[in-house]
């Protein structure tokens, strides 16, 4: 659904409010303790340009190439390349988000509309990526980065913008209505164990001694029910999404906390395939890790998002200089 003149007139308003740049979106339903709560844009995003390119293009369109001809067929053109990243300062909700912009309204420093790309319409979304813990600094939400290009008018009766005093896009979200954790023992099982109405695993292997531990699991599912949210982008359609998402499965000790959460140097890598046609699919889950108290890994926990719904979220940046001549 396009944005109406009204959503832009509420994401103007959000602008000002919130100075420099603002986020604002729908509400909807959020958290399962809660059932009024609402997943507010404001407090889990926000955006900032990083870079912006000014390129001028010339094409020779004359039919043949004369080298005696003064005025060949020359077309000229200028695109403005604007590229940035959305903070998440929030995650919790979150569960996906596009890779791509929509509905792009680019304005001069004097309001006057300078662009408008509706997009392609497409959902291409891409999990949310976790920076591991490294030296000095404490595992953290990555950023998405965005890109979009403005054509500039070659026409002399056209003034250049100093300015591009209003960018503003529309961002889909993947948003989870509550969550769901289920844990299972980090141990070797004979049989298939159920964790959620359409899922199932078998732990093959899952050793912890020394400062390593290894797994590998197979999951059994049915693609209508539950799906895997990676940071790999995928198509999601609208109406067509699964009761349930798997959104992190974690190694946790007997404390209950994540192994390696509090050990310097810890190290770990995993791998994933999945197989199968239709509804009926299989998911193959294998990792490592090394740290001071990975020996103590006693419980794998699988986190869910539950009831996940797509809502549209108006993104606007002001005041993005524009390179000269």
């Amino acid at each position: 659904m396009r944005t109406s003149e009204f959503d832009r007139m509420v994401a103007y308003v959000c602008a000002l409010m919130a100075g420099v740049s603002a986020i604002c979106g729908g509400q909807a339903a959020f958290g399962a303790a809660d059932p009024n709560a609402v997943w507010d844009p404001a407090t889990h995003l926000a955006p900032r340009w990083q870079s912006v390119s000014l390129t001028t293009r010339v094409e020779n369109n004359s039919e043949r190439f004369d080298p005696c001809d003064l005025l060949p067929d020359l077309r000229y053109s200028r695109t403005l390349s604007i590229s940035g990243e959305v903070d998440i300062t929030d995650s919790d909700g979150l569960i996906a988000f596009t890779s791509d912009v929509a509905d792009v309204i680019a304005t001069d420093e004097t309001g006057r509309v300078i662009h408008v790309d509706a997009g392609s319409g497409f959902s291409i979304y891409q999990g949310i990526r976790v920076d591991p813990a490294r030296a000095g600094r404490v595992a953290a939400t990555a950023p998405y980065r965005f890109s979009t290009s403005i054509p500039l008018s070659m026409s002399p009766n056209v003034v250049y913008p100093q300015l591009i005093g209003r960018l503003e896009w529309s961002w889909y979200a993947l948003i989870a209505s509550s969550y769901e954790v289920v844990d299972v023992p980090f141990k070797v099982t004979q049989d298939w164990v159920p964790l959620v109405p359409g899922m199932e695993i078998l732990v093959e292997e899952a050793s912890a001694e020394g400062n390593k531990y290894e797994y590998r699991i197979q999951a059994r599912y049915n693609a209508s029910q539950i799906a895997y949210v990676t940071w790999s982008p995928v198509p999601v359609r609208a109406g067509q999404l699964s009761d349930r998402m798997v959104i992190e499965t974690q190694i946790l000790n007997a404390e209950g906390k994540p192994v390696g959460s509090t050990s310097a140097g810890y190290n770990r890598s995993s791998s994933a395939s999945s197989s199968g046609s239709g509804e009926q699919r299989t998911y193959t889950l294998s990792g490592n890790g090394t740290c001071a108290d990975c020996c103590t890994a006693t419980t794998f926990r699988y986190r869910f998002a539950v009831n996940p719904y797509q809502q549209e979220v108006r993104l606007v940046l002001k005041d993005i200089p524009v390179p000269s001549f």
